[in-house]
């Protein structure tokens, strides 16, 4: 009897909007659960933020954004073996993507969520049976603390600028061939990070305990974790430097970064990436150093990667090196960029990874004055393994984006 008592005090008016809540329910809690008017002046819509909706109070928002790339690409492999053909094309929609982002119960409560509903976003196993959802972030950061940030969820790991780069904003169709070969892509896990650490505008980092399998996973795994940390130091001011066009034609900036990142037991021949052998096990150290300049419409990007290790079938482990260097320029009072990429991975003698060099120029249309929100790219690669580049292959992309 006194448990219902007790419990019919705590909840009589807790929820009840036209009666007057028990003094026993915490203020906060009964200023949340009554209604919040949205700010119907406040709605509105912002290029690459999506459309917007918010409460009076701040408290909740939600941005609906939409995107599609659609790609033509045609590649010529003269040395391919004759039962194979030497050129091919493909005709696809290269990305899909919806995305909601926002804040809940607090300005400071943030969450994206992220869909990839194209068929190249999804992966398909032999037997023709999808392996991955269409998810690919469900993410909260709380954000109360500029100097300690708390990110839980799955999203982009915090390893190598380029890959956290939304494939939205690339100077050229899609990333380097380095970046294929060593990034990290998304996880689930946790990590703690500023994008302002001291206040000072001059160095943001973060620090990340993944599970280690990649994206999707839910099965019960051993106790391998991936252990992470990044840090990042912009010496002439914060800046927006996870794009890089440098669309305002500004002063210049630089930012510099390194990452570290230890994978315990990994699954995959390419650290959290890629199968291996049933039963493979690999401890890998992955290394990453990025530099992004901007001057007057003028932007370069580089980067250097190593991959360690490897325990267990170090033969199918792919470890080595890799790098690329990519200038380009917007045109003078035009809508027009450059670009002009140069990248090599080199392998670790005796293990899988195969060498690879690419080069090749890019070009971007920035139209209705949208800069990446609606764009026609395109760009020519040759790339070529250890024979030389006298053997290779030579491919040529067209990609349109709109993006809401």
């Amino acid at each position: 009897m006194l448990t219902l008592a007790l419990t019919a005090l705590l909840t009589t008016g807790a929820h009840a909007e036209d009666d007057a809540p028990s003094p026993l329910v915490p203020e906060l809690e009964v200023e949340n659960y009554t209604s919040h008017p949205v700010d119907a002046a406040g709605g509105h819509y912002k290029p690459g933020k999506g459309l917007t909706f918010k409460s009076v109070d701040g408290k909740y928002s939600l941005a609906l954004g939409l995107r599609g790339m659609f790609l033509y690409q045609l590649k010529n492999d003269p040395d391919a073996i004759p039962s194979e053909p030497t050129s091919t094309q493909e005709i696809m929609i290269r990305r899909a993507r919806v995305t909601l982002v926002g804040n809940m119960w607090h300005k400071k409560n943030k969450y994206k969520v992220e869909l990839a509903v194209s068929p190249k976003d999804e992966k398909v196993d032999d037997e023709g049976d999808l392996t991955q959802t269409p998810l690919l972030t469900w993410q909260n950061t709380f954000a109360q603390l500029r100097d300690l940030e708390f990110r839980v969820g799955q999203y982009k790991i915090p390893y190598n600028r380029e890959r956290v780069v939304s494939s939205s904003k690339l100077a050229m169709v899609d990333r380097s061939a380095a970046n294929s070969e060593f990034n990290l892509d998304r996880d689930i896990g946790f990590d703690i990070g500023s994008k302002d650490l001291g206040g000072a505008g001059i160095m943001q980092y973060n620090l990340g305990v993944y599970a280690g399998e990649g994206r999707g996973r839910f099965e019960p795994g051993d106790f391998g974790l991936m252990y992470l940390g990044r840090i990042n130091f912009t010496p002439m001011g914060t800046f927006n430097d996870y794009e890089p066009q440098d669309f305002d034609r500004g002063a210049p900036r630089l930012s510099v970064g390194a990452a570290y990142a230890y994978v315990a037991g990994a699954t995959g021949s390419k650290s959290i990436l890629d199968g291996g052998p049933e039963n493979a096990s690999y401890d890998y150290h992955n290394m990453t150093a990025d530099v992004l300049f901007k001057a007057s419409g003028f932007s370069t990007e580089t980067a250097f990667f190593m991959r360690m290790g490897g325990d267990q079938f170090e033969q199918f482990a792919e470890v080595g090196t890799g790098y690329y260097v990519q200038p380009g320029m917007l045109i003078p009072h035009q809508p027009l960029g450059i670009a002009l990429r140069f990248g090599q991975n080199t392998p670790t003698e005796g293990t899988a990874m195969s060498e690879k060099t690419e080069v090749g120029p890019g070009f971007s249309w920035y139209m209705n004055g949208a800069r990446n929100k609606m764009k026609l790219q395109a760009d020519y690669l040759r790339a070529w393994g250890s024979d030389g580049p006298s053997t290779g292959t030579n491919q040529a992309r067209v990609q349109l984006q709109a993006m809401l």
